[in-house]
């Protein structure tokens, strides 16, 4: 556990800080880089509108439910506050 954040992150999960740490204070022990690399290769293939993304996250990783996948993708946002689309 990484000390010295408002929500508990394992080393493990997040890797080396490869995106910075969500603004929410819920527990994302689930989000795993991979995660968020799938996301990055979505955006960056053309993905027009990444809000419409979760389908796609939870046929990639079936393990997220409908409700880790929209969080995932909303750590991703917030990972990127210059805003895609």
């Amino acid at each position: 556990m990484l000390q010295g954040l408002p929500f508990p992150v394992q080393r493990d999960t997040l890797g080396m800080f490869a995106h910075e740490a969500p603004v929410q204070t819920q527990a994302l022990d689930f989000v795993k880089t991979t995660h968020l690399d799938f996301l990055d290769d979505l955006q960056k293939s053309g993905f027009e509108n990444m809000n419409h993304a979760r389908p796609y996250l939870m046929k990639e990783f079936p393990e997220l439910s409908s409700q880790q996948a929209a969080l995932v993708l909303s750590h991703w946002f917030q990972c990127y506050p210059q805003g895609y689309n």
